[in-house]
C-alpha cells in the first residue's frame, strides 16, 4: 500500500525567516518533522533571484544533501498588473513562466506554481494565462517539471476556473500541467487568527477567508486524476492533534480511498508569533501520519 508523501513549504515560516531562522535552519526544521519535500517562494527564498550566485547554489545542494530532503514545489508569479497603465501581454507572461521554470530546473524542482494576477473576487485568473501556459508546454516538458496553478479559497472545485484548467488539460493532452490543491477550501469552521493580518478586517471585506467555503471532501472524486500535489493549509492544530478548522478527519480517509499518494506540503497561515510555526508543522504532520496509519491499519 502505497502512502502520502509529506512535504513542508517555507511559507509556514514567513515571520519567522530572516528574524528567528535562517534558510538552513529551516532545513533542519523541515527534515526533523520526518518530511522529505521542500517547497519554496522563488522569489522570497532565493537571493538575487533569478540568477542566485554559484556559492549560494552549492550549498543549496550540499544542504539538500545532507537533510535528505527532494525540492518539490517551486511558487511563483505572473503579476499582469506589474504596471497599473496596463497589462501583461501573452508574450510577457510565457517570458516570465519560461524563466521560473528554467530557474525551478537548476534548482531541482518538479513542480512550479504561478500565481496569475485575477481580475475578480472568485480569483478568476488574468485571460493572459491560457497563452502564456501553453507557449510553455514543451520547455516544461523538456525540463521535466509539471506546471500547477492553484485551487484556492474562495475558489471552490466545482467552478469555471477550475473548470477552464481541467478543459485546457483535456484541450492539449498535455502531461505538463495539472492542478494543485489547497486544502484550505475545505475549512469549515471559522477563523479566530490569521497570520496575514487583522481578522476582523478581513472578515469584513472577505468573509469566505474567514468562515471557510466548506467543500464538501467528496468533491475530490471529481479531480484527484489532475491533482499530483496537494499543498497542506492549516490555521491551528491544538496539543491534543486536533485541527480547529480544516476536517482532516474526512480529508485523510478520501485520499486513502482515492489512491493519492503524492505530497501533502505543510502550509501553515496561522498566528506568526516566533516559533509557532515549528509547533504548528509538528503537530500537522502527527495528526495526518496518524490519521493514515488508522486508515491503512483499517484497510490491511
Amino acid at each position: 500500500m502505497t502512502g502520502f508523501r509529506y512535504g513542508v513549504s517555507l511559507y509556514s515560516y514567513t515571520d519567522d525567516l530572516g528574524t528567528v531562522m535562517t534558510l538552513d535552519d529551516a532545513f533542519d526544521h523541515v527534515a526533523d518533522t520526518g518530511a522529505t519535500g521542500l517547497e519554496i517562494l522563488g522569489e522570497t527564498s532565493v537571493p538575487l533571484y533569478p540568477e542566485p550566485p554559484a556559492a549560494w547554489l552549492d550549498h543549496w545542494f550540499a544542504q539538500l544533501e545532507r537533510y535528505q530532503l527532494e525540492p518539490t514545489n517551486f511558487a511563483c508569479w505572473v503579476d499582469t498588473r506589474i504596471q497599473l497603465d496596463r497589462k501583461l501581454t501573452v508574450a510577457e507572461g510565457a517570458e516570465q513562466i519560461a524563466l521560473d521554470l528554467r530557474l525551478a530546473h537548476r534548482l531541482g524542482f518538479k513542480f512550479i506554481r504561478p500565481k496569475f494576477g485575477v481580475i475578480d473576487y472568485n480569483l478568476t485568473p488574468d485571460p493572459i494565462w491560457e497563452g502564456a501556459v501553453e507557449r510553455n508546454l514543451d520547455l516544461a516538458q523538456a525540463l521535466g517539471i509539471i506546471i500547477l496553478p492553484e485551487i484556492h479559497a474562495p475558489t471552490p472545485i466545482h467552478h469555471p476556473v477550475t473548470e477552464g484548467y481541467i478543459a485546457f488539460i483535456e484541450r492539449t493532452g498535455t502531461r505538463n500541467f495539472g492542478l494543485m490543491l489547497d486544502t484550505g477550501i475545505f475549512q469549515d469552521r471559522p477563523l479566530t487568527a490569521w497570520g496575514g493580518g487583522d481578522i476582523e478586517a478581513i472578515r469584513k471585506d472577505a468573509p469566505d477567508m474567514v468562515n471557510g467555503i466548506k467543500v464538501p471532501v467528496e468533491h475530490l472524486d471529481d479531480i484527484i486524476r489532475y491533482v499530483p500535489f496537494i499543498q497542506a493549509k492549516f490555521h491551528h492544530v491544538d496539543e491534543d492533534l486536533h485541527d480547529h478548522q480544516i476536517p482532516w478527519e474526512r480529508i485523510v480517509p478520501r485520499l486513502k480511498a482515492l489512491g493519492y499518494a503524492g505530497y501533502l506540503s505543510s502550509e501553515y497561515e496561522g498566528v506568526r508569533d516566533p516559533w509557532v510555526a515549528i509547533e504548528q508543522v509538528r503537530r500537522q504532520h502527527a495528526l495526518i501520519r496518524r490519521l493514515e496509519a488508522e486508515w491503512e491499519a483499517q484497510h490491511a
